[in-house]
């Protein structure tokens, strides 16, 4: 008999997850992408709009500018710096568009190899 309760199984990690989603849905924001990871951590959980998950893209993450980068537009000014060093106001985007670099893509492909897919190769050249 069907259980919706039964926690289902796991297959990758969260990092595998999300560099996964990265690859099939390039450039979006943090906010997707942490939303997309709680649905897949927490089956049946309430949504809360991604706000669980922020460790993975904080500005200090160690996965950030290794496994993915935000290509966004720095336009708007942020007033609480992420260093004590910094004494001036920085600008940040208004909406991240993340992308992954050529780490996060084999990391991605490990995945697909996990799941039996066929690893895509990295592309050559900016956007997809």
């Amino acid at each position: 008999m069907y259980n919706p309760n039964r926690r289902r199984l796991r297959i990758l990690n969260n990092v595998e997850y999300i560099c996964l989603k990265m690859q099939s849905h390039p450039f979006q924001s943090c906010r997707f992408y942490r939303r997309e990871l709680t649905r897949y951590s927490q089956p049946g959980a309430q949504n809360n709009n991604g706000d669980n998950n922020s460790f993975y893209f904080r500005r200090d993450s160690p996965y950030r500018n290794t496994l993915w980068l935000d290509t966004a537009t720095k336009r708007v000014k942020d007033h609480m710096p992420w260093h004590p060093s910094f004494e001036k106001t920085q600008l940040k985007p208004a909406v991240s568009r993340l992308m992954l670099t050529s780490a996060g893509w084999e990391k991605a492909n490990t995945a697909r190899v996990k799941l039996g897919l066929d690893p895509i190769p990295f592309p050559c050249g900016g956007e997809r």
